[in-house]
């Protein structure tokens, strides 16, 4: 299922507007002057290293799954004697394993390099919001200019869809950090005050 959300910013709305993309990040201003001049704060370094264990225990979920795989073959050739069965989940196993292993280690590489770099980049542009939600498990998404994030449900209420905000992330895995209202270009700026921008479907 895909919803799209829609919370408009009036025109003396802005400051509150900051505050709560300040609030859904757990930022404060600080964090924020520093990802403007490129540069991760202490903080959100800290978050991202969280973040890279949390994701190097998800996957080293597949090699022990893997190897399941393999004890099992084992346990039926003791039992019943089916030689190719445990020839057949014993590869599988093996493949298995070694998937899960290249993947830990390419992404526990890719993100200790960019947490060490300390880099952001950004990006300004209107932002689009929608939720998926699919096995009963839901996803938060920000599209802003030609970017797409996934984020946290409360950093999900820190935005107000069809508003324009600069996005402050890491630039290879795409992690957003923080953000904050900016202005409106004024070609959109006019063509809001004919069109609810907010209410179109991603």
């Amino acid at each position: 299922m895909n919803n799209t959300h829609n919370h408009p910013i009036s025109p003396n709305d802005v400051l509150s507007a900051a505050d709560q993309c300040l609030k859904g990040f757990r930022n404060k201003p600080e964090d924020l002057v520093l990802n403007r001049q490129g540069r991760l704060s202490p903080k959100q370094h800290t978050i991202l290293k969280d973040q890279q264990g949390n994701k190097t225990l998800e996957l080293i979920a597949v090699p022990i799954v893997g190897s399941a795989m393999a004890l099992a073959g084992l346990f039926t050739m003791i039992s019943q004697g089916i030689s190719v069965l445990f020839v057949i989940l014993l590869i599988l196993g093996v493949v298995v394993i070694g998937v899960g292993v290249v993947l830990i280690t390419r992404v526990m590489r890719r993100f200790q390099a960019e947490i060490d770099a300390g880099h952001v980049t950004h990006v300004e542009g209107i932002a689009r919001l929608h939720t998926d939600t699919k096995n009963e498990m839901t996803s938060h998404i920000v599209r802003i200019a030609d970017k797409r994030f996934e984020v946290t449900p409360d950093q999900f209420l820190g935005f107000r869809n069809g508003e324009a905000y600069a996005g402050y992330y890491t630039p290879d895995t795409l992690t957003l950090v923080s953000a904050e209202p900016v202005p409106l270009p004024p070609p959109l700026a006019g063509l809001r005050q004919h069109k609810n921008i907010g209410s179109s479907n991603i």
